[in-house]
């Protein structure tokens, strides 16, 4: 879906990718070195929407495709606050979401950059992932059933977990074997 911008305004555009639809590349890999390239924490919607935009399958035409993709993406909880319309209704984000109800949903992905915890849920002040307008649309996340020791309840349920996009705090000029793993 071609929504308005403000529905992910919210993931930084640092990691948007380049037209291979991965990451800015910080440095070349070779036959033995995977690349290194700009990532963060919660750069899962990023990558999912640059890979989307840059999809040699991808189609124009919705009578045409087999998936859709829905990018309402947020990398921080302050975006509960905004609202991804003009006008804040629930209303206009389902009307241009005109082939949901088609399968059900069955056929739309939901994405949280986040962990798929409650607070997750609520990306926009108009947007609730649990609401049953988006049928049985895959929401995914970058966990699924994460538990930890600190007070937070685990991942819902809801969410089904994706490789989450790794990352390591690697200067540009590095040398290889200057990567962490790579230090003896």
């Amino acid at each position: 879906y071609d929504l308005p911008p403000s529905y992910h305004q919210c993931i930084d555009l640092n990691h948007l990718a380049d037209a291979s639809g991965f990451p800015r590349l910080l440095q070349n890999g070779s036959l033995t070195q995977p690349p290194l390239r700009q990532t963060g924490g919660y750069a899962l919607g990023s990558v999912f929407l640059s890979r989307a935009l840059n999809y040699s399958c991808r189609t124009w035409d919705a009578a045409d495709a087999d998936l859709f993709f829905v990018p309402i993406l947020s990398e921080t909880f302050i975006c509960a606050k905004w609202c991804g319309e003009q006008n804040c209704s629930r209303a206009a984000l389902y009307s241009r979401l005109e082939h949901l109800p088609a399968n059900g949903g069955r056929d739309h992905i939901l994405l949280s950059a986040r962990q798929g915890w409650r607070e997750d849920l609520h990306p926009y002040y108009n947007v609730r992932f649990e609401d049953a307008h988006f049928g049985a649309a895959t929401r995914l996340s970058a966990e699924e059933g994460a538990k930890y020791d600190w007070p937070v309840e685990p991942t819902l349920p809801l969410f089904r977990g994706t490789p989450q996009a790794s990352y390591v705090h690697v200067s540009a000029a590095a040398r290889w074997d200057d990567a962490p793993w790579r230090s003896q």
